[in-house]
């Protein structure tokens, strides 16, 4: 909680009209002070403002410090206000709520009065990568009536930091349904449709077996005759995929595999062209190293339903004499303000890029055509909340993306 609500506020409510009173650089020591909520006429005031119901604006203001400002990708407000208000944060307009477009004044009305149960009703704002500075940060705001003969006005303000990270849908060592005994499930097995047999087991993973770090063994067959093909099934709920601006699908695998999305196929790894079948042998098998990489594929987030979603997979063999097969898989989500922004800043001579630490194992690319994309191999230096790399400036147009993990 960087502002907490019935925090401690500056305030101004003589009806004078301050010069950049929403700067840092403005000097409010002479402004009184007092706790939320803030205003009169309702009798539940902590802070008794002036009852001049022809003033119509009335100035906040408050600080809060970082050390880091990539500590957080997003502010999270709870507002209590009567009438209309519009917030600052370091000079920047950040939030603007019963208020007219355009240029406000101190003489701007508000276009709708606010009455009974909405004078203490919290609403809820989201903002994402906020104008946040280093050391002290500056909120300000202006409250306006509806009118000049308004009886009452409120405020408070609650400020809450966050990262918010990525929805782990399916998470590294989930439980999964299963088929391991060698047989044909059908043609609709990857269906949201389909109908488990008995044969189906529950086991969470790494499911596998022969190399000695599984959690549930899986049965192979006879160690000359291996079960081509073991089958998976897992559903998981997805409240509203508008929302959803990423998804990311990471999996280990030996040897190939092939993953379905609501009866959808969205990942073919190791495995030949064509019809798959219960019997088809992945391309090549699987070393030593690659059976403990962790693969990553960016899937449409557009595939996604909202209620239960179904992930299936299929693992294969490449031959019958394969001494282990491994399987687990990641599923996770992404909203538009857990994506980390990416900073850009100039000096004669180089290009300072950064992003911030919240989000590791992002890749960061560059191009000069915006359609093929390099990655950056300049390893990026860690301090201070933030990855940074500086690389040479150079006299051509060049763009910069981060691709996520």
């Amino acid at each position: 909680v960087l502002i907490p609500a019935g925090g401690n506020w500056r305030f101004l409510d003589n009806g004078t009209n301050p010069t950049a009173w929403n700067t840092n650089a403005f000097d409010d020591a002479i402004w009184p002070v007092g706790p939320a909520q803030l205003g009169f006429g309702d009798g539940d005031e902590n802070t008794l403002l002036v009852a001049n119901s022809a003033r119509t604006t009335t100035y906040f203001r408050r600080t809060f410090n970082l050390a880091d400002i990539y500590a957080y990708s997003q502010l999270k407000l709870r507002l209590l206000r009567d009438d209309g208000v519009v917030i600052y944060l370091n000079g920047q307009e950040i939030l603007r709520d019963n208020m007219p477009t355009g240029t406000i004044l101190n003489t701007t009305f508000a276009p709708v009065g606010v009455s009974g149960t909405a004078e203490s009703t919290w609403y809820n704002f989201t903002i994402n990568n906020p104008p946040l500075v280093a050391g002290t940060n500056v909120l300000a705001v202006r409250l306006h009536q509806n009118s000049s003969t308004s009886s009452d006005l409120s405020f408070d303000l609650e400020v809450r930091g966050t990262n918010p990270a990525p929805v782990q849908a399916i998470p590294m060592g989930a439980d999964w349904h299963y088929l391991d005994d060698g047989t044909d499930p059908g043609a609709t097995w990857f269906t949201a449709g389909f109908a488990e047999t008995a044969a189906w087991k529950t086991g969470p993973a790494q499911l596998g077996y022969g190399d000695g770090d599984e959690i549930t063994l899986l049965g192979g067959g006879p160690t000359t005759a291996r079960f081509t093909t073991t089958y998976f099934r897992q559903a998981f709920a997805v409240t509203d995929p508008s929302q959803v601006s990423q998804a990311v699908l990471r999996y280990l695998r030996d040897d190939g595999l092939v993953v379905y999305l609501n009866g959808q196929e969205i990942v073919r790894d190791n495995m030949p062209t064509g019809v798959i079948a219960n019997a088809t042998k992945a391309l090549v098998s699987i070393g030593t190293a690659e059976e403990l990489a962790w693969h990553s594929v960016r899937i449409d987030p557009t595939k996604l339903v909202a209620g239960s979603n179904l992930l299936a997979a299929e693992l294969h063999q490449s031959s019958a004499t394969s001494s282990d097969v491994s399987f687990d898989l990641q599923f996770l989500t992404y909203a538009a303000e857990a994506l980390p922004p990416l900073r850009c800043a100039c000096t004669p001579t180089n290009v300072i890029i950064n992003w911030p630490m919240w989000a590791p194992g992002w890749q960061l690319q560059s191009s000069t055509n915006m359609q093929t994309w390099t990655n950056v191999t300049t390893t990026p230096a860690a301090g201070q909340g933030q990855y940074q790399v500086t690389l040479p400036r150079s006299s051509a147009k060049v763009f910069y993306r981060l691709l996520g993990p």
